[in-house]
């Protein structure tokens, strides 16, 4: 009997089952992406297969076929092209009363620059199209906003274990001192509480039962301050032993997921969208405090991420020390799950997962800008989750990290020198003297159709000079052809 072939779609779900069999539903991505393939549970870590060990939650691979989370409406997302998503998410922003939202998303990536080449004939040469409503549900702006911060971190990276060698002297010293205070802070409450009880053993003989009372309570109040500062030593203990193992210390990713209903309708609104946020960063926070910072010395990139399902969550990109899963869901108080990156074969299994991290919340394919439908979060959601986030801080730095992230913006970016400026996408010659035409991108992208998400490779007859070049405009093509496609922050 003839075999039947596989949809795209049931293709791209057996693949991810196989790759990462738990990665859907516990880190699930933005809208519906998948973990890179660089992840792994080695070095110790809890397995989180079907058969592990690890916090992870069920998915449809290890429940079986056709069988679903249920969730509220709002959480299942929505089959729609761009317009239409779009237009169905301006509509939400009239009716909360955030029409200036609503006319700058509608505009927003409505037109693009096309420009042609004369060499070659291409008409579509280069498109730049213009994104200007800053929104982070915008799939224009959100690519621009992933792709810059990208660009940062994955420079930052590069610096951190470096920082750290170069830090690691002073941060056991600070903690050293953290533990020298902290041991003096116990004796100090605890010779207070013996005095306290004492003086009311005394208060207890001579029949003064209410002074004697008062004492007792004067001295649990000490005894609980004697037990804080002995947690302070625990903890600068732990961390002075974190420090002294950083050759051991290695990237991972960690992935916090608290507990929510997904079949109320009230986990779906702006208020409730910003507390679970919040609670998110909080289980963060708790972690960072209780050990993960290693005395300053770790690194860690905070995201707060909502997928198209409605599920709040966090993903770090963490350099530190090793640390049990179980202590991670035990501060957290729900699941953690935790991955270590392995530097893969070209050395980018890092990169992979900084793009992971910080991955578009919404697609921008061909297939979505031409009209066909495309997973989505529903319009709604969307919605609600900008209006709950703003002016809220979604990315953040901690530790060494801040470090990074600030010699990496204060580095100047390689000057292009001569070579900057348009280049067709077929041929690579230059086509800043043509005149640029201002296009509906949709038209655009039904015209393009596969060729709008990909750049060409110089060939022979590409590095063959032609009739009135020089050699430089062949080196020039030699080095690769540019996308055909970017996106550019309005005014251009």
């Amino acid at each position: 009997m003839r075999a039947r072939a596989l949809s795209a779609r049931a293709m791209r779900r057996a693949v991810t089952a196989a790759v990462e069999p738990d990665a859907r539903n516990a880190r699930g991505g933005g809208w519906g992406g998948t973990p890179p393939t660089s992840l792994d549970t080695l070095g110790g870590l809890l397995s989180n297969g079907p058969n592990g060990r690890g916090s992870v939650a069920p998915t449809r691979a290890t429940r079986g076929p056709k069988t679903y989370a249920q969730r509220h409406a709002l959480g299942r997302g929505s089959r729609k092209g761009w317009r239409p998503w779009v237009e169905a998410v301006a509509r939400e922003f009239d009716g909360r009363g955030h029409r200036d939202w609503a006319h700058n998303l509608r505009a927003c990536g409505a037109l693009a620059r096309v420009r042609s080449c004369d060499s070659c004939g291409d008409e579509c040469a280069s498109v730049e199209v213009r994104a200007s409503c800053c929104l982070r549900v915008c799939p224009w702006c959100a690519r621009i906003d992933s792709r810059e911060r990208i660009e940062l971190v994955s420079g930052a990276v590069e610096r951190v274990e470096g920082y750290q060698r170069a830090q690691q002297r002073a941060a056991a010293a600070r903690v050293a001192e953290q533990l020298r205070e902290a041991a003096a802070a116990v004796a100090y409450w605890e010779s207070l509480a013996a005095a306290a009880r004492a003086v009311a053993r005394e208060e207890r003989l001579e029949g003064r039962l209410a002074a004697a009372a008062r004492k007792d309570a004067v001295a649990e109040r000490h005894d609980a301050r004697a037990h804080a500062a002995a947690e302070r030593v625990a903890l600068a203990e732990r961390e002075a032993k974190a420090v002294a193992e950083l050759p051991r210390w290695q990237w991972k990713l960690v992935t916090i997921s608290l507990a929510w209903k997904p079949l109320d309708a009230t986990e779906y609104t702006p208020a409730r969208l910003r507390q679970r946020a919040a609670a998110a960063v909080e289980a963060w926070r708790r972690a960072w405090d209780a050990g993960a910072r290693a005395g300053g010395l770790a690194a860690a990139t905070v995201r707060v991420e909502l997928s198209a399902r409605g599920h709040v969550h966090v993903h770090v990109l963490y350099r530190g020390p090793y640390i049990a899963q179980k202590w991670w869901a035990k501060v957290c108080g729900g699941i953690v799950d935790v991955r270590k990156i392995n530097p893969g074969e070209d050395g980018d299994g890092l990169h992979e997962a900084v793009k992971y991290t910080l991955k578009l919340p919404t697609t921008s394919s061909a297939r979505w800008v031409a009209g066909e439908s495309c997973d989505a979060p529903h319009p709604t959601l969307a919605a609600s989750w900008c209006i709950a986030t703003r002016n809220v801080q979604l990315v953040r730095h901690q530790g060494v990290m801040r470090d990074a992230i600030a010699a990496e913006q204060v580095t100047p970016a390689p000057s292009e020198g001569d070579d900057a400026g348009p280049r067709c996408a077929s041929c690579g010659a230059g086509i800043g003297h043509t005149e640029a035409v201002m296009v509906s991108t949709v038209a655009v992208a039904r015209y393009l159709g596969p060729r709008w998400s990909t750049s060409g490779t110089p060939g022979i007859q590409n590095i063959l000079l032609r009739k009135g070049e020089t050699s430089r405009d062949t080196v020039i093509r030699t080095r690769g052809l540019p996308r055909r496609v970017t996106i550019m922050r309005a005014p251009w």
